[in-house]
């Protein structure tokens, strides 16, 4: 199960409480170590494995609602979408936009 937080609250034993920056950091990192590693695996030539993580980093980032995580999304959904057409470098550039908006540099190369 992949978990969700919105940018104000975060789900505890006794109900809603607000999220600390912490939390928030942790699901953006959490998304972004799957935007690495798809972007990795695309790079292989493995489209399949890569729409695997990019998919998963999306379902993760899409529980932020902070403008510039979702500026980063928007990316991260345009290179699966133009992934799934079979436009590689296309694709990479998307990703690697979107890598850089949620703190980038993780990727090699």
């Amino acid at each position: 199960m992949i978990a969700r937080l919105d940018e104000n609250y975060a789900d505890d034993k006794k109900g809603k409480r607000p999220a600390a920056p912490r939390e928030r950091n942790s699901f953006i990192n959490s998304g972004k170590v799957h935007l690495d590693e798809g972007i990795k695996v695309l790079k292989t030539g493995d489209t399949r494995g890569a729409l695997m993580h990019l998919h998963i980093s999306d379902k993760i980032l899409s529980g932020i609602t902070s403008s510039s995580a979702q500026t980063g999304r928007m990316h991260l959904d345009e290179g699966i979408k133009v992934l799934k057409t079979g436009d590689i470098k296309g694709a990479l550039m998307h990703l690697h936009i979107s890598d850089k908006i949620l703190g980038g540099g993780g990727y090699s190369g």
